[in-house]
């Protein structure tokens, strides 16, 4: 269980080579991942946006796709 989780769905080594050094940070994707914290954004129909309650109707359109 602990691989499935380590490998398969947290993917902690490509989370541990993240680099926190610029503006955008490119972090491991896939179905079911889900990130949450201060500075996290989504994207939804080429655009960006932060992921706050400003911009809660687009990231439950973004869900619902």
């Amino acid at each position: 269980m602990q691989k499935l989780l380590d490998v398969e769905l947290l993917q902690s080594k490509a989370i541990n080579n993240v680099q926190l050094n610029s503006d955008v940070v490119k972090l491991p994707s896939g179905k079911g991942i889900c990130y949450v914290g201060k500075g996290i954004q989504f994207e939804y129909n080429g655009q960006r946006y932060d992921a706050t309650s400003a911009n809660q109707s687009q990231l439950n359109q973004a869900l619902k796709s």
